[in-house]
């Protein structure tokens, strides 16, 4: 939907694309931070996980830049630029991993952790795995690096799609931030009116994809 300034909508449609059978020889999906983390030289991955664990208990926004700097400086001039970056981001991704899981314990009652969920139309389908389940309502957490004034836009499509995926129900979106103790709890109702909005987009984008 071309909604989140930080993965333009091409390379995720790239992506799709690449995993389509008509489209194997001619698309090549873009490599991901992951793929360049798996590949990386054992000898950069030799502090992340001190890294992963110092930056979990960080607790304000200065004290986890710190920790990453701080690997930083281990890796630096040793690998290429993309690598390095991806490196660095891992740490903040395995963090945010790790303090979702704590912020569903604190929360309480959240099950199902995990699940996997589906949807399927004709034009297309959707498959996730859902962070959980509460009273009947999606659970998606978020664990962010730094406060937001409101959730992103982007986040709420992601949990509206899963709230789809589930037979049309309600859902929290559940964000933790540094230095604040207590989460930020979002309820989001289910809207016909919203969905449609969703799938308008899929729609354009499943034409997209047909007449490449």
């Amino acid at each position: 939907m071309g909604l989140n300034q930080w993965k333009p909508r091409s390379e995720v449609i790239q992506r799709v694309m690449s995993k389509m059978t008509q489209f194997k020889d001619k698309v090549k999906a873009p490599i991901t931070d992951r793929e360049l983390v798996l590949k990386a030289p054992a000898e950069l991955k030799v502090g992340l996980k001190e890294a992963i664990i110092a930056a979990t208990e960080a607790n304000t926004d200065e004290s986890l830049q710190q920790v990453i700097d701080e690997y930083k400086q281990t890796i630096v001039g040793k690998t290429d630029d993309k690598t390095f970056e991806a490196l660095s981001s891992e740490i903040q991704k395995q963090r945010g991993v790790k303090l979702e899981a704590v912020a569903e314990d604190n929360f309480g009652g959240v099950k199902n952790r995990g699940q996997f969920v589906q949807y399927n139309c004709p034009e297309y389908r959707i498959i996730g795995f859902i962070d959980g389940l509460k009273g009947g309502k999606i659970v998606e957490t978020k664990n962010r690096k730094k406060f937001w004034n409101e959730p992103p836009v982007y986040d709420i499509i992601q949990l509206r799609c899963y709230m789809r995926m589930m037979g049309n129900v309600d859902g929290i979106l559940l964000e933790t931030f540094p230095g604040i103790s207590a989460p930020r709890t979002t309820d989001i109702s289910w809207s016909n009116e919203e969905w449609d909005k969703i799938n308008k987009c899929l729609l354009e984008t499943c034409r997209e994809i047909y007449q490449s």
